[in-house]
């Protein structure tokens, strides 16, 4: 009994911390359990991704063209969301476009390079899906200025960003008419030739010859090939040539 009484204080500190460990479980568990429930509710609210189709799309052919069509200077962009040197072009392209545009028109063609750019694809079928809908250059802004995040949810947020029907775009962005419209806009160049321009090492135009369409950025300037993303300075000089 004795033996009893001198240890009844360490036994009573035990019995205490085992209930305080108890309660701390079972109060644990319940925020736990919340939590996981709230977002199993969110992940069931979000609409599901639908599978492929091949319904018509109107006016799928339409380019995607802005600025003046009679103006002096015709650019035709070949591009690839992914790669950062058209990132790079993308920005001096705008720069110039906000200078010239009364006398430039520009239309962007897709160019992805799927071998080494694995998001380059969808983010083109996602700003085509957007351009159905009447936003393409606004998700063509958008893809470039966010080049590391081109993963699907990506997407569907810069869809809600840019105030599209969320349902409408998944359904169009899967649709296999555009994918194989972007398809052939690759295909269509494959072994096409252009007359190539570019500036010597004293900043003057030069003819390089025939060439093909082998990378990102490119661009067909009144049908003159400039390959590679210019400094906006050295890119007018093309543009400056085009105007006489």
């Amino acid at each position: 009994m004795k033996d009893l009484k001198k240890y009844l204080p360490v036994i009573i500190f035990l019995v205490v911390i085992v209930v305080a460990a108890i309660i701390l479980f079972v109060v644990t568990g319940k925020k736990t359990n919340t939590v996981a429930s709230n977002n199993q509710t969110q992940e069931s609210e979000q609409t599901p991704v639908p599978k492929e189709t091949s319904d018509a799309i109107p006016n799928l052919d339409q380019k995607w063209v802005k600025g003046n069509p009679n103006g002096k200077v015709q650019i035709i962009e070949y591009s690839d969301f992914q790669c950062p040197y058209c990132k790079k072009g993308n920005d001096t392209i705008e720069e110039m476009y906000n200078k010239y545009k009364d006398d430039m028109q520009v239309t962007f063609v897709h160019f992805p390079l799927t071998s080494i750019h694995p998001y380059a694809l969808p983010a083109a079928r996602a700003a085509e899906a957007a351009g159905v809908m009447g936003k393409f250059w606004e998700m063509h802004e958008l893809l470039f200025a966010n080049q590391n995040n081109l993963k699907d949810e990506d997407f569907y947020s810069y869809a809600k960003k840019l105030g599209l029907d969320l349902d409408q775009f998944k359904k169009i962005y899967v649709n296999k008419n555009i994918l194989d419209k972007i398809n052939k806009q690759v295909a269509d160049l494959q072994g096409k030739q252009f007359d190539e321009i570019a500036l010597d090492d004293s900043g003057k135009i030069i003819e390089k010859g025939k060439t093909t369409i082998q990378g990102t950025p490119a661009f067909l300037i009144n049908g003159k090939l400039v390959v590679g993303a210019y400094p906006a300075e050295e890119f007018e000089k093309f543009i400056q040539n085009a105007m006489k």
